[in-house]
């Protein structure tokens, strides 16, 4: 393993470049070609981001991305799919700390094609914690200068972890980097609801311009879960917020106060959508109050209390 780096990206934790061959819902090794996720066809995505990337400089290749992933009870057939999407051919070096909520016993439901990758570090909470509290103990172990979040029921676009890095380093003083979600439907469908919901333009958003949005319309104007962070941005703010809802958009919303951040007008992930997810219960309804309330106050006490970082 890397040695130990607190985000400044100098340890090399693996290539992102994988090997050729994915896996069935078993965990073995299978020869059709990999795709990231047979459920989706790729091809076009991996063409655009070729494009995009002969416009841009090479990413010097001591760059860690730290992937980062909190997994209750996972499903074997999304776990290996998300590790497949990891594994499109690409520029940037990756780990992947996958954090189970859970104990021990619960770690077997992970693959071992994939727990004996080198780039993989699988580690139990010991009990549950949350989702909050999982996404800390994997950020806690973190090599990367940046930190990508990946719900394990999730994938990766090919070329996004490489596009994502490119904005961050374009844009030295933004936190994080987001680009659209594709919705996968349970029954296959694909939609693309965020190209015509995104609040922003493409490119530098300066800070308060997203954390007032969310003030004045009471939602993200952004998807949340595909943001790509600067590793001491997102430890500055605390990590994931200890709250039952809205863990994910609080220090987004926190760290849109502070810093710029930087929108690309791209897909970088698949959403998978459900019925049966928390998000679309009533007791998530239910939990959002309390939590907005507190994502209210946090950010009129930024600005009351004028906190701004240093100039760099």
């Amino acid at each position: 393993m890397p040695a130990r780096v607190h985000c400044d990206g100098r340890a090399r934790a693996g290539s992102g470049r994988g090997g050729a061959s994915c896996h069935d819902s078993r965990g073995t090794a299978s020869s059709r070609p990999c795709s990231g996720s047979s459920l989706v066809d790729t091809t076009a995505y991996s063409t655009a981001m070729r494009v995009s990337a002969r416009r841009s400089p090479r990413i010097t290749p001591d760059v860690v991305v730290t992937v980062v992933t909190a997994a209750r009870a996972p499903r074997a057939d999304w776990l290996l799919e998300a590790y497949d999407s990891l594994r499109q051919p690409g520029e940037v070096s990756w780990e992947w700390a996958l954090q189970i909520d859970g104990t021990v016993e619960d770690v077997r439901a992970v693959p071992r094609s994939i727990r004996s990758d080198p780039r993989v570090r699988v580690e139990p909470n010991g009990r549950w914690l949350g989702t909050a509290a999982t996404r800390n103990r994997a950020l806690s172990r973190s090599n990367g200068e940046f930190v990508q979040n990946l719900d394990a029921d999730d994938l990766v676009l090919p070329g996004a972890l490489d596009s994502a890095v490119r904005a961050l380093q374009e844009e030295p003083t933004a936190a994080f980097a987001f680009g659209r979600t594709v919705h996968l439907h349970e029954d296959g469908r694909l939609s693309h609801p965020w190209e015509a919901e995104v609040a922003f333009p493409p490119g530098r958003i300066e800070p308060g311009v997203v954390s007032d949005f969310w003030l004045r319309h009471g939602w993200d104007g952004m998807p949340i879960s595909p943001v790509m962070w600067r590793c001491s941005h997102l430890f500055a703010i605390g990590g994931w917020a200890a709250l039952s809802t809205l863990e994910d958009t609080a220090p987004v919303m926190t760290a849109a106060e502070l810093w710029p951040s930087v929108y690309m007008d791209l897909d970088v992930q698949v959403y998978r959508v459900s019925e049966t997810q928390a998000t679309a219960s009533a007791a998530f309804a239910a939990e959002r109050r309390p939590n907005e309330a507190f994502l209210r106050e946090r950010l009129f006490a930024l600005k009351r209390l004028g906190l701004r970082p240093l100039p760099p």
